[in-house]
C-alpha cells in the first residue's frame, strides 16, 4: 500500500478550512503559531517546537501536529501533559487535529 502523501496548505484548507470555519488557508499555520506560544507560555520556560522532517526521526502520522518539550525531568511528564490537555482538547475542537506530546527528558548530574 502505497504512503499517503501529506495535504498541501491549500487542499488542507479545502477539506477542513470550511467545516471548521476558518476563512483562509494561511490561518493554518496562525492557529498553529497560537498553539505553541500557549505551550511555550504553560511550560515554564522549557524549550519547545513543532516536530518536523529534520528533527524527528522517521515519518509518522500526526507528526505536523506533535509539540517537543525539552528538560523535562521523568518525574514531571505526566503533570506537563495534564497541565497541557484542555489545551490540546481545545485544539483539536477548532483544527479537527489531534495533537501530540513530544517530551525529551533532561539529563539529571
Amino acid at each position: 500500500m502505497p504512503a499517503e502523501r501529506a495535504l498541501t496548505l491549500k487542499e488542507a484548507h479545502e477539506r477542513f478550512g470550511k467545516r471548521l470555519g476558518i476563512e483562509r488557508a494561511s490561518a493554518m499555520p496562525a492557529a498553529r503559531a497560537a498553539i505553541l506560544k500557549q505551550v511555550q507560555r504553560l511550560v515554564s520556560g522549557r524549550p519547545v517546537r513543532w516536530a518536523d522532517r529534520k528533527s524527528s526521526a522517521g515519518d509518522f502520522d500526526g507528526r505536523d501536529w506533535t509539540i517537543e518539550v525539552f528538560d523535562v525531568a521523568r518525574d514531571d511528564r505526566h503533570a506537563l501533559r495534564e497541565a497541557l490537555w484542555d489545551l490540546f482538547a481545545e485544539a483539536r475542537k477548532r483544527t479537527g487535529k489531534s495533537m501530540s506530546l513530544v517530551t525529551h527528558v533532561s539529563k539529571t548530574p
